[in-house]
């Protein structure tokens, strides 16, 4: 690597992780302001320990080790590493509030399953598509086909469909889907990386070259959440809850070249939460210039997208053994990282990340109604 090269990536890091400073300062500021809400907020959702709401209410902790970090990369420090392995250092530094997690699975003899129970998928190398849109559905939960079938018939037009099951929680519908769809391509996956290791691994295929737009749905049921099921059609509902809809979303991808992910109103965000040292470790790989302040990904990683947006993933490769070990996470692992990640490669590409309504409100008049037409 070129002298000027690593001293610019250097810069960026600097740069990166002192944006992330300044968030941090800022959400501080708002913790002061309103002390109950955040305190409740927590509380509501059960997501971390005390230990890491004092971490949180008091970000000084994390000053430090930021400060830490970026002191690292001083211009008269010696650059001796890549940024990427850099970054995947900084989360040893910066700290992960699902390592205690991550160490009880172990405990529990819970680890990333044997190469043997994942899918061999090179035959999807040679795929032929039979139409412009490809739909990847991740199903955990068996019960939710009916519901996930029918709004699949919603599309309007021709599409290909994937379908990763879980072995020992869906995999005996494996027959019923096929019914359903008879060209469905469905493989079995241990549970490992949740609905996005799937995801990636279909992709990785080559397969996001194949197409022009992907929907990506899965049986989202938020167990620790209450209400999950109605916040899952909150998702659904917008994205495919209707032929209509969804013609008009084709509409809007026809013409606006800039559009690149649709996501469901009210399901965009900006927050972090404790996954930014991954994420920068993933740009740096790639070689995007990350802006922590400039985040904006569709939470629940349900959306319509514009594959070539994807190309960025497909150049990670990520493989199983990226993916941490399933112990009931909420926060803080590679599949939040890469849920976040698809929204920054979007914005990478020169494309938008959009909400429904956002978009619709922007697509000339008349909408074209008609399938989404070749161009």
């Amino acid at each position: 690597m070129e002298e000027k090269e690593k001293a610019s990536l250097k810069d960026e890091g600097i740069a990166c992780l002192w944006e992330y400073v300044e968030i941090l300062q800022n959400e501080l500021r708002g913790a002061r302001k309103k002390p109950i809400k955040v305190f409740l907020r927590y509380l509501k959702y059960k997501l971390f320990t005390f230990a890491i709401v004092f971490n949180r209410v008091l970000p000084l902790l994390w000053l430090v080790r930021i400060s830490t970090l970026a002191n690292k990369y001083r211009p008269d420090s010696e650059w001796t590493a890549t940024p990427a392995t850099e970054f995947v250092k900084a989360r040893s530094i910066l700290g992960h509030r699902n390592r205690r997690l991550s160490e009880k699975a172990l405990q529990r003899g819970i680890s990333i399953p044997n190469p043997s129970m994942f899918p061999d998928l090179s035959s999807l190398h040679d795929f032929v598509p039979s139409g412009r849109i490809a739909v990847f559905l991740h199903l955990y939960y068996k019960d939710m086909w009916d519901e996930l079938s029918n709004d699949l018939n919603n599309i309007p037009e021709q599409f290909d469909l994937f379908v990763s099951l879980v072995r020992g929680k869906s995999d005996e519908i494996e027959g019923r889907i096929r019914n359903t769809f008879p060209h469905a391509v469905v493989h079995i996956f241990p549970n490992h990386g949740r609905d996005i290791y799937p995801f990636v691994s279909f992709l990785n295929t080559g397969l996001a070259t194949k197409y022009d737009l992907i929907l990506k749905v899965h049986s989202k049921l938020a167990p620790h959440l209450d209400g999950g099921a109605a916040w899952r059609r909150s998702f659904l509902n917008p994205l495919v809850g209707s032929k209509g809809r969804i013609r008009e979303f084709l509409w809007a991808f026809q013409t606006d070249p800039k559009l690149g992910l649709l996501a469901p109103c009210g399901h965009l965000s900006g927050k972090w939460g404790v996954c930014l040292p991954k994420v920068a470790a993933l740009a740096a790989q790639v070689r995007i210039r990350l802006r922590p302040g400039k985040l904006r990904f569709a939470v629940g990683s349900m959306f319509w997208i514009r594959a070539e947006a994807l190309k960025k993933i497909v150049e990670l490769d990520l493989k199983a053994d990226d993916f941490e070990a399933e112990a009931n996470q909420i926060d803080g692992c590679m599949h939040h990282a890469v849920e976040r990640f698809i929204g920054v490669v979007t914005r990478a590409a020169g494309l938008g990340v959009q909400e429904v309504g956002e978009a619709l409100d922007r697509a000339p008049e008349p909408r074209d109604l008609s399938p989404l037409q070749a161009t």
